[in-house]
């Protein structure tokens, strides 16, 4: 192959990947626009075709409302295994950030409200005890016997030595003697 024809190849590949770089670039615009302009789930459509992640991130973004429509949709377009890697993953990141409330929505979309429980008593202490067992409540599908989750989310809460914690858990479903 001689000099020209290579540099003509070379040449090729890179026009076309500044193209698919322009064309992930005007997606992303594309989708930012949507979302200022509150068409949220237009805007998870641009996000879930770029990557999983960005948009299990939109759907943290997205109103409450319409949070649930938001996830029925990445749901049809993931499998529910890559939806709860990305949502997990996603959990952690918030956790590190010390964001109690959107760590634990995020173990709630992964499926994992004992998770969700923990990352109140983890990352926001005293004062989220009544969300960490409103979480256990709510998501009773999952948890089979509520006395025990709350039993077994004192006992984290006590082996990281957050003794106060432990013992509110077990007064709210009656233990007064364990929490003494």
């Amino acid at each position: 192959m001689d000099t020209i024809t290579f540099l003509v190849i070379i040449g090729l590949l890179i026009i076309i990947i500044r193209k698919l770089w322009r064309s992930k670039a005007r997606k992303l615009q594309d989708a930012k626009k949507y979302e200022h302009q509150g068409r949220y789930l237009d805007a998870l459509d641009i996000y879930s075709k770029i990557s999983i992640n960005e948009a299990t991130e939109m759907i943290m973004r997205t109103p409450e409302a319409s949070q649930i429509l938001a996830l029925r949709s990445l749901e049809r377009k993931f499998s529910p295994r890559a939806l709860e890697r990305a949502f997990l993953h996603l959990a952690r990141n918030y956790t590190t950030r010390k964001d109690p409330h959107k760590s634990s929505k995020a173990y709630v979309f992964a499926r994992k409200p004992f998770a969700a429980a923990k990352a109140y008593i983890d990352v926001g202490g005293l004062d989220f005890v009544p969300a960490a067992i409103q979480v256990l409540d709510q998501n009773s599908q999952f948890i089979h016997n509520r006395d025990q989750a709350v039993r077994n989310l004192a006992r984290h809460a006590y082996s990281n030595q957050k003794f106060i914690e432990a013992a509110e858990l077990l007064r709210a479903i009656g233990a007064e003697e364990e929490a003494n």
